[in-house]
Formats: C-alpha cells, structure tokens, sequence
C-alpha cells in the first residue's frame, strides 16, 4: 500500500470531486491521486515531485464558494 506525504508544492483538489490529491513516491518517480477512492483520479508516474504537482494542477477545479481560483 501506498503511502502519502507533504509536498513541498501547493496540490489544488481533485478537479472531478473536489477531494485532496495525495503525492505518493512510487518506485523512482511521483504520482498524486484523489483521496476519494470512488473517484479514481489518478496521474501518471513523473521523475520529480515538481513535474507531478504540476501536471495535477493543470486540470483546474473550480470551486464556486471560492472567490478567488488558482491561475494558470
């Protein structure tokens, strides 16, 4: 079983349910998948914790209760 850490990088929510994205190491690489495990969000494995953080955050939830949304 997999097991999550911090990341040094901001994560924004799943952008399918809103649940956090968890960072997990997997062999050499990284990966984040949404908390919800009914969700099944899940990225492919990147190099670099920086790489992954950033192709997660590249598909943008939009929460409507939140006035300000992260930028692209």
């Amino acid at each position: 079983m997999w097991k999550p850490f911090e990341s040094q990088y901001k994560i924004y929510p799943c952008p399918f349910c809103g649940y956090r994205g968890l960072l997990y190491r997997v062999g050499s690489g990284y990966v984040i998948r949404c908390e919800n495990l009914a969700c099944h969000a899940e990225q492919n494995v990147y190099l670099t914790e920086e790489a992954a953080v950033h192709k997660w955050n590249r598909r943008i939830y939009f929460d409507p209760n939140e006035e300000e949304q992260p930028n692209e």
